[in-house]
Parts: C-alpha cells; structure tokens; sequence
C-alpha cells in the first residue's frame, strides 16, 4: 500500500495524475509515516514545497506532531523549544560607584513549546507567506520575559535572573507581540500552557474605525494571532537590505510615509494652533487671564508630561482637565491642536496616551503634515507624516499602519499576504512596485537548503527598543 501510495503521489509531482486520486487517502495516522518515507528532509525546490503543502491540506485535520514535522520539512527557522536562551533584548549597563564593577542587563523571552492549536494556527498564518520570508528569523512562543544581569568587570560572569525586592524572579508577562532584530526572532504572545489567548476578531469599533490590519469593514477578517503572525514576520523582512531590491521595507515605508521628527513647537504653531493674545479662560466659573501661547503649551504638555505641565497658567486653575479642555474651546474655538488633544485622550478622560496618540478618530489634520506624538518612531516623541498616506493607509489598514514608519510596512505586508489591496503610491513610492521587487528577490537570506540554522545571521544589538504589534483588547 505504501508504495502505491508513493508512486501515485510522485507521479503527481511529475505532471500525471490528480490530487484528488490521494489526498484523501494520506490521512492520520498515515501523513506522517508517509511524508518521512517520500521525503529525506529540508525540502530544496519549491515543486516539493508546494506538494507537500498541499498534502498537508486542512491544519485543523491534523495533530501537532504533523504540525511539527512539516514545519522542520518546509523552513529553515526553528521554533524554539522551552528552555532556549536566544530570545534576548539588550537592557544596557550600570556601573558601581567607583566604577570598578560594571554589569550588563538583558530581558530574555522564555519560550513555551505550542500548544496543538497554535502550532496549527501557525501554518494557518504562515501558508500565504513566501517561503523565503519566513526563514528569516526563528519564533518563540512566549507568555513571560525575565529580566537578568551579569558582571562584565573587573570579571565576567554568568547571567543570572534578576530579582524583586522580596526575593521573587523579576519576571513581566507579556501583552503583545515583538520581533527582535538583534536575535532574527518572532516573538509571539501565548498562555503558560502555549496556547494561543489572542486568537479571536480584531473587530472595529464604531466611531473608532479598526485598530489595525484585519479588522476593517470590507477588508481581510483575522484574529489578532494572525495579524501578529504576519505583521511580525513583515518586521523581519522589512529590516533587512535584499538583493535585488532597490531599499529596505522600512525604508520604503519611511519615503512613502513621509516620516520625520518633528516638535512640540510645530503642533504649537499654524495650521495646528493659529490663537494669539490673551482671554479670559472660565473654568467653573471662575476667570482668569490666559495667553494663548500659555494654552497650546497645556494642551501638548498634557501629552509630553501625561498630566498638566507643572507651573502652566491653565494647570493654576481649579478644575478638571475635560472642564478646562472645554473652556479652552470657547475661549479659542476651532483650533485644531484641540480637537487632536480631544480625540486621543477621550476629550481629556485619559492622558496616558504616549502609546495610542497615533489614533484620533474623528479629527481630521489641518494640513499637508500630520503632526502625532509617537512612542514607536525612533526617536519616539513629536512625529511628523504626510497626510496623503493617512488618507491611503487608514481607511484599508486601520490605525496602528500610522503608529511608525516600521509599523506602516509591517502592516502594509499584513494586507498584502491577507488577501488585501495596497495602498495606492504617495510621495513617489508606489507598494504594488516595491512588492514586486520584494517577491523577485533571490537574496540568499531567504535561505532554502542546509541545516536548519533557525534564520538570518544575528546583528548587533539595535539601538532601540523592539518593535511590537498593537496588544490584543
């Protein structure tokens, strides 16, 4: 039966005969003795690749061990086991007074191994994906990171678990999903057990518009695991210089997007904030002499500070900030500065806002720039883009495809593989061209034969902080 059943399916990869003939007929337990026997292992051509997905077939028909087994057959990248210490981020130094002992930090994301269906949500996210891209970093299923140290002078050290004040590992649970260039690793949110607790409808919120790829009316539907699937593999292949391709993916993004720091002076000034001279500002009653200039530094103080900017005229005042954010409307009314401040703070409800003041719906920016306080742009702080590409981006990507540059490919590249339509060009970039090249490449980074290495080769530690997904909720 067994040699039937491999001749049949040989031919099949030769040009004779149908899928039909077999696909139903290599089904558990048998897939797996079956594929061993057909295939020696890393499969080299994508003839074979495409075969043996195809018989791999429906991921929810089948067990974790096949799961596994034709992950090892089909990529480089290994998905790392519990226990594996690959999965850093470097935390910097710190010196003894005199210093003559130094050490070095480092947070360390321990893996979990999956759970049967997280591994088969996996091969759901990554089947749409060139095989290529998906060897460029490992991933690591991971539910907590531990911080640690080691002594680096005037001896060097082990590393060692860092600890709380009480004695407890100083561990932090994870919310999000990260890729780490350092390491070529996709980190992946779960549960202790592996399991995959972001799994469900990104959604969009009504007044609100979807938070990101997978949740816009009229667009691809996916659940936050998919989404940071792809969104984080996307990180991987936009860092990375390619042959053949004319710039980076985050490069790309950066021109088409038009990013740039930017200031607190620049939202403080025209087409954000154009008020000048003094008015009584009533908060509750009460009235007192209030520059213009005095305002615009509350309303973006209130961003840069997370609370009321210490020593200001307004923040003198009694009363609360939504009161004081209203007053402000009467006293100077219509100035856009206010209306961003109101929509991402909830109309003053909520100033802890650093992460998600790339998101303002309902207001729409004044001019050719748009001007947000960004946590993800490095350096993180007052950033500019152009408008056009808010125009182009949010509508058919959500939100967080205007959080960074970065994130702008990484979500450009979600859509793509999602069965989405790309953003039409801005600035003299065009995606659909920059794609084309992207697919053509032949680079050897995309690495196809050989031992499983588990992706590309590590770099240097960046100068800044990972780059995440939108957390879940």
């Amino acid at each position: 039966m067994a040699a039937n059943m491999q001749a049949t399916f040989l031919g099949w990869m030769n040009g004779s005969g149908a899928a039909s003939t077999w696909v139903p007929v290599v089904t558990d337990p048998r897939y797996e003795t079956f594929l061993r026997g057909c295939f020696p292992g890393l499969l080299a051509d994508q003839k074979s690749y495409n075969t043996v997905w195809t018989l791999y077939n429906d991921p929810a028909a089948r067990p974790l061990s096949a799961a596994q087994l034709t992950w090892s057959m089909l990529y480089t990248a290994q998905i790392l086991p519990a226990g594996a210490t690959s999965a850093v981020w470097p935390g910097g130094t710190t010196a003894s007074a005199d210093g003559a002992t130094q050490w070095e930090w480092r947070t360390l994301y321990m893996p979990v191994g999956p759970a049967e269906n997280t591994m088969k949500r996996l091969m759901v996210g990554v089947r749409p994906l060139p095989r290529g891209h998906i060897n460029m970093a490992n991933i690591a299923f991971v539910n907590q990171s531990q911080q640690q140290w080691r002594e680096t002078a005037p001896t060097s050290g082990a590393w060692t678990n860092a600890t709380n004040a009480d004695g407890s590992p100083k561990v932090t649970s994870l919310r999000t999903s990260y890729y780490l260039d350092n390491c070529a690793t996709v980190v992946i949110v779960c549960d202790a057990a592996g399991g995959a607790s972001n799994d469900f409808a990104i959604g969009n919120t009504p007044g609100e518009g979807a938070a990101g790829v997978g949740g816009v009316t009229g667009g691809p539907a996916l659940t936050w695991f998919l989404n940071h699937v792809r969104h984080e593999i996307g990180h991987a292949v936009g860092a990375r210089s390619l042959a053949g391709v004319s710039e980076t993916g985050n490069t790309f993004a950066t021109t088409f997007g038009g990013w740039a720091p930017s200031s607190a002076a620049a939202i403080k000034a025209a087409p954000y904030w154009t008020a000048s001279g003094t008015k009584k500002l009533n908060v509750g009653g009460v009235e007192a002499d209030v520059t213009a200039a005095a305002a615009s530094d509350w309303l973006a103080g209130l961003i840069e500070t997370g609370g009321e900017p210490p020593g200001n005229a307004v923040t003198n005042m009694a009363g609360s900030v939504p009161a004081k954010l209203g007053a402000i409307d009467v006293a100077w009314a219509g100035q856009p500065l206010t209306g961003y401040i109101r929509a991402i703070t909830n109309n003053g409800g909520n100033l802890a806002v650093k992460d998600s003041a790339y998101q303002f719906p309902g207001f729409t920016p004044p001019g050719p720039d748009v001007v947000i306080w960004s946590s993800r742009y490095n350096p993180s702080g007052w950033t500019k883009y152009a408008k056009a590409a808010w125009s182009a981006c949010v509508p058919k990507m959500g939100w967080y495809s205007v959080s960074s540059p970065v994130e702008m490919f990484a979500e450009m590249y979600t859509h793509k593989y999602s069965g989405g339509a790309l953003p039409d060009a801005v600035n003299g970039k065009t995606p659909t061209t920059f794609f084309a090249e992207l697919e053509a490449s032949t680079d050897t980074q995309f690495q196809t034969t050989g031992a499983a290495t588990g992706g590309a080769a590590p770099t240097n530690p960046a100068p800044a902080r990972p780059t995440n997904t939108l957390p879940a909720g």
